[in-house]
C-alpha cells in the first residue's frame, strides 16, 4: 500500500510536471510565430488541459471500452461547461437581458423547424 502511494504521488508529479512544460513550450512557439495570447489560450492552453482526458477516452477505445470513452468525454465537457459559468459567475455576474433571450429564442425556434433540422 504504502509503494502504490508513493508511485501515485511521484506519477501526479511526473504528470503536473509535463502539463507545465508542454503548456509552456506550446505557448512560447506560438508567441514565435506571432500568434495573437488569446488564440494561444484559447487553443494550446485548452488542448493541454484536455490531454489526459484523450488518453484515457483514447486508450479505453483500444480496450473495446466505448461506452466508457463516450462517457468520458460527455461528462468532461458538462464539467468544463458548467465549472467555468460556475466560477465566471462567482467572479462576475452574468447580464441577463429579457431582450436577448427573446430574440434567441425566436431564432432557434426557427432554426428548429428549418427544414434539415439545426
Amino acid at each position: 500500500m504504502l509503494i502504490a502511494s508513493i508511485i501515485l504521488l511521484l506519477s501526479f508529479a511526473v504528470l503536473v510536471w509535463g502539463a507545465d512544460k508542454f503548456v509552456y513550450g506550446a505557448s512560447g512557439l506560438a508567441k514565435n510565430l506571432g500568434i495573437s495570447p488569446l488564440i494561444i489560450g484559447l487553443t494550446i492552453v485548452a488542448m493541454g488541459s484536455s490531454a489526459p482526458e484523450i488518453m484515457v477516452s483514447a486508450n479505453a477505445a483500444l480496450k473495446g471500452a466505448t461506452d466508457t470513452s463516450v462517457g468520458n468525454a460527455l461528462g468532461s465537457n458538462i464539467t468544463n461547461i458548467l465549472l467555468v459559468l460556475g466560477v465566471t459567475t462567482l467572479v462576475r455576474p452574468l447580464l441577463y437581458l429579457r431582450q436577448h433571450s427573446t430574440e434567441k429564442c425566436q431564432f432557434y425556434s426557427v432554426l428548429h423547424y428549418w427544414p434539415g433540422g439545426y
